[in-house]
């Protein structure tokens, strides 16, 4: 009996122990973070939805997320960027990208560097691999990999709505996913920690 006590006793010490570890507050947390093997800090920011700019006529949306390193306010880490896709007529992805709106970028219509920076910049997504496809319910789920040195600004520009995700299909068809209020309130819960 004595033993029993003490392997009850033990198992809740183990397990006291490794919740008192954990970074996040639950399993619902927009936000998860941890630390990485490699001594940083990971965070995963959960699927959240994107709507299609068609959203009303094409009801085709996709469920983004990210995960990444840090160090203190540091990318260390490209982010792996996985989505999946929603949409009637769903192919195999070809190329997919961030847009970045500069439209706010003070210029002179005279100064042609400054000019430049007004037009729309695009950030690709490299390695894209399909993880899962059926064209029945109109699903594809996409891994990719965002480069480290544009994590900061695409979840910068995602968190003001001023980034659009862009996805070519191999049809040659192009969709246009806006950033939800979700999605500006998982990334911004993200730049708290």
């Amino acid at each position: 009996m004595k033993k029993k006590i003490t392997l009850l006793f033990l198992l809740t010490l183990v397990a006291f122990a490794s919740l008192s570890c954990r970074t996040n507050a639950g399993k619902f947390d927009k936000v998860m973070t941890a630390i990485a093997g490699t001594g940083y800090l990971k965070y995963y920011i959960r699927p959240t939805e994107m709507r299609s700019e068609n959203y009303d006529k094409d009801r085709a949306y996709v469920k983004i997320d990210f995960s990444y390193q840090k160090e203190n306010q540091n990318y260390v880490s490209d982010a792996y960027t996985n989505f999946s896709i929603n949409y009637e007529h769903s192919d195999f992805v070809e190329a997919s990208s961030f847009i970045i709106d500069n439209s706010d970028v003070m210029s002179n219509p005279n100064d042609e560097e400054k000019l430049s920076k007004k037009s729309p910049k695009i950030i690709e997504l490299s390695n894209i691999t399909t993880f899962d496809r059926d064209s029945g319910r109109g699903y594809i789920r996409i891994g990719t990999i965002l480069k480290k040195d544009d994590v900061e600004e695409v979840l910068t520009q995602l968190s003001k709505k001023k980034a659009k995700l862009r996805v070519v299909f191999v049809s040659k068809e192009v969709l246009i996913f806006e950033a939800s209020d979700d999605l500006v309130d998982s990334i911004k819960t993200a730049f708290q920690r």
